[in-house]
């Protein structure tokens, strides 16, 4: 409290100073004082550095609103900012012309552009905004962590320290309305907090967020390049297993997959619920890969295509490479026992069953009232998912959700042809529609639908989230 009065008394004093200013000069408007914003920023924003266990410690930015926008305390509603993470940072060129969403500004001028979005989504929405610097590749938590850790953090550092800065944030600042934002892999974890973490929270936005790391595989053909004599390969692949359609891969996969590469040390990283928040919710329908899958890409691969080891050597080797990367330890060695050598293998086809949220159970959490009185018993476990919205990206008006083309375009136009929708935004649909038909269970398909949505977004996104959050924890 002591925080916020002293952070009043700075900003309006501060506009007092900028009103005589413009008494005296005759300005209605100060546009270019960059001095006065970046004085703004400092007075209503700092950083708290908290432990997360034994593995260092992260850096918390709270981003308090104006003063002259505060309706209520500014403790009272809360938003939680997960970045989106080192992710589509660096533009790639696309034959398309397509751009990949950026992740935040290349310009030097970021840090200053940030604190300005942050700025004005607190004071419009009236809530104290707390960002969690999660650690995620080459960034340091603190300045002082820079000579002292090189090695890149991987997963599952992100959900450890967005953990820890959610119980910051319950334990300290006490809100009594919590939303939290996110994009990309903040985004994903948004979506896990919305899950595991349903009680505390209000209301959810989630901005083109990752859903599913183990679905990037689907959108590649998993099925090598057969040689011929003289070892040159086909440019054919009309007999390899890869996605519908074919044509072109989406723009976002090849990132997705050099990310998926360096985020997780393992594959059992990602086929991890916390770090793939649809699997909450559904069955991933393939077993953990044996290793790391890789894949050729460049202009001659316009769709990735599975790599071969170097260490396969012999045609049963192979088969048992690219059939087994799915399959399990002990369905392989059950396959090659019960098959002889003139059979061909196929890998077993795995369903992506549904899961029931919250899962159907007793509650005997020592907190409830059943510890503290056994005589009342042991209630039966009942949580309600969060507001939850989901911003996806436009599709361009000559295109669908499904990457078809509405405009009037001739049937051997190349841009109906090679036109792909987003891995983003198909797991967008995908997240929506498995969580309205497995987090209400009993309940009418109208109430999930308002209570699950999905929203287009062309500019701004940031802002159409902020003011989501605004109307939902205003209620």
């Amino acid at each position: 409290m002591i925080i916020c009065r002293s952070t009043a008394s700075k900003v309006c004093l501060l506009s007092r100073v900028l009103c005589s200013y413009r008494v005296i000069h005759g300005h209605d408007r100060l546009r270019s004082s960059k001095w006065v914003r970046r004085a703004l920023f400092s007075h209503n924003s700092h950083s708290v550095n908290i432990p997360v266990g034994n593995n260092g410690s992260i850096a918390l930015k709270i981003t308090l609103p104006n003063s002259n926008s505060l309706t209520k305390p500014p403790n009272e509603r809360v938003i939680i900012n997960l970045p989106a993470g080192p992710i589509f940072n660096i533009p790639h060129s696309l034959p398309s012309g397509d751009a990949i969403p950026q992740a935040a500004d290349s310009d030097e001028n970021a840090p200053t552009a940030e604190a300005e979005r942050l700025s004005q989504i607190a004071s419009f929405t009236s809530s104290t905004i707390v960002t969690v610097n999660y650690r995620l590749g080459i960034s340091p938590a603190t300045p002082n962590e820079l000579t002292l850790n090189q090695n890149p953090y991987k997963y599952p550092t992100p959900i450890h320290d967005t953990l820890a800065g959610f119980d910051w944030v319950l334990q300290t600042l006490q809100p009594q309305r919590l939303g939290i934002l996110g994009m990309h892999i903040g985004g994903s974890l948004a979506l896990m907090l919305s899950l595991t973490e349903a009680r505390s929270i209000h209301a959810v936005a989630a901005i083109d967020p990752i859903c599913n790391w183990t679905s990037l595989d689907e959108h590649c053909i998993q099925q090598p390049p057969s040689n011929d004599a003289d070892g040159n390969v086909p440019s054919s692949s009309s007999s390899r297993k890869g996605p519908r359609g074919g044509g072109t891969a989406p723009h976002d996969l090849i990132p997705l997959l050099k990310a998926r590469k360096e985020y997780f040390s393992t594959p059992e990283r990602y086929f991890d619920a916390f770090a793939s928040p649809l699997l909450f919710l559904r069955s991933p329908g393939k077993n953990v890969p044996r290793f790391f899958p890789e894949y050729l890409t460049g202009p001659e691969y316009p769709i990735p295509v599975l790599k071969a080891r170097e260490s396969v050597s012999t045609e049963d080797d192979l088969i048992d490479y690219f059939w087994d990367v799915y399959i399990g330890e002990e369905d392989s060695m059950s396959e090659s026992e019960s098959t002889g050598s003139e059979t061909k293998r196929s890998p077993p086809r795995r369903r992506k069953a549904l899961s029931r949220w919250p899962p159907f159970g007793l509650d005997y959490g020592n907190s409830g009232p059943a510890w503290q009185s056994p005589s009342h018993g042991v209630k039966r476990l009942e949580m309600e998912l969060p507001w939850v919205r989901i911003f996806t990206q436009a599709v361009p008006e000559s295109e669908d959700q499904n990457g078809n083309s509405e405009g009037r375009q001739h049937k051997g136009s190349s841009t109906k042809r090679n036109k792909t929708p987003s891995v983003l935004l198909q797991q967008a649909h995908d997240m929506v529609d498995v969580m309205r038909r497995s987090c209400f269970w009993g309940r009418e398909k109208g109430y999930s639908e308002r209570r699950v949505t999905l929203t287009r977004y062309s500019q701004d996104e940031r802002e159409l989230a902020g003011l989501w959050l605004r109307e939902k924890t205003s209620d």
